[in-house]
């Protein structure tokens, strides 16, 4: 395939063809269709050793993915992860073939050639690629990440400003602190045992509705766990509290602290 025959992304938002109608009346068309993918155990190849492939191996390492990458030189923190066997390494230039098996590959390469050769073999081998700051030769894009664990929130400009995605996403971290980790996986529980009792629609919209506006994040952050033991059973029963939820490993009750309370890392986008 020559360079003529690269395919690119057009990374214009589509636009209706003549005479076709929006699905659903006044909905805009989007240019990327946004998708939690399950990567765990799956094989993921990273061209690339520098810093910025640093990034995207840490985010996928977090994300369960299997790596390999390749590159003839890595920085300290890959080489790290070489040596303890987190990730697989080609400690050579990229070659045609390397993506072979994977599910989904990430170029980090600052050189232009090989991000063409990568990307035309990702056609051929029908492999989502990633090339990082160059929108026109992706399948995807990676967005801002504000990250409290089970709860997830991404933030896209679909490459047209970054950094505007960067500011949303430190401002939305001010209004979703570390606290909402936790509140989340309350809120998972105690949605099991609705589930499980089989209780009316009525009676779990209530409960529901009521934990949600509940001050239960404001109870995680003064680390009154107490108070939120409480809440539990009087909403759930007096058996619903943290131990039947399974909670009791992660939220100490008393004057323990939770060594599980703590901030985590977001991505930067």
């Amino acid at each position: 395939m020559s360079d003529n025959n690269l395919k690119e992304r057009d990374s214009s938002k589509p636009s209706l063809k003549n005479g076709e109608k929006n699905i659903i009346p006044g909905a805009s068309r989007m240019r990327y269709y946004p998708i939690f993918a399950d990567l765990n155990g799956r094989p993921v190849v990273v061209i690339g050793g520098g810093v910025v492939a640093e990034r995207k191996v840490a985010s996928l390492l977090s994300a369960g993915a299997e790596i390999t990458i390749v590159s003839p030189r890595l920085t300290k923190a890959l080489r790290a992860l070489a040596d303890g066997g987190r990730v697989r390494t080609l400690k050579r230039k990229y070659r045609n073939g390397d993506l072979m098996g994977a599910s989904l590959a990430v170029s980090a390469s600052d050189r232009k050639d090989v991000n063409t050769a990568v990307r035309k073999e990702a056609d051929s081998r029908s492999i989502l690629l990633n090339v990082v700051d160059d929108p026109r030769l992706c399948d995807f894009i990676v967005p801002s990440v504000v990250d409290r664990g089970d709860l997830v929130v991404a933030i896209s400009t679909s490459g047209q400003f970054p950094a505007l995605a960067k500011k949303l996403r430190k401002d939305i971290e001010k209004t979703i602190g570390t606290e909402y980790e936790h509140f989340t996986l309350i809120l998972g529980e105690a949605r099991k045992i609705l589930l499980k009792r089989g209780e009316s629609h009525v009676k779990k919209k209530s409960v529901i509705k009521a934990l949600l506006d509940s001050e239960i994040p404001e109870m995680i952050k003064a680390e009154r766990l107490d108070d939120i033991d409480a809440l539990l059973k009087r909403l759930l029963g007096k058996d619903c509290g943290f131990t039947r939820l399974g909670l009791s490993h992660k939220l100490r009750l008393g004057q323990q602290k939770s060594a599980e309370i703590r901030p985590r890392r977001s991505s930067k986008g």
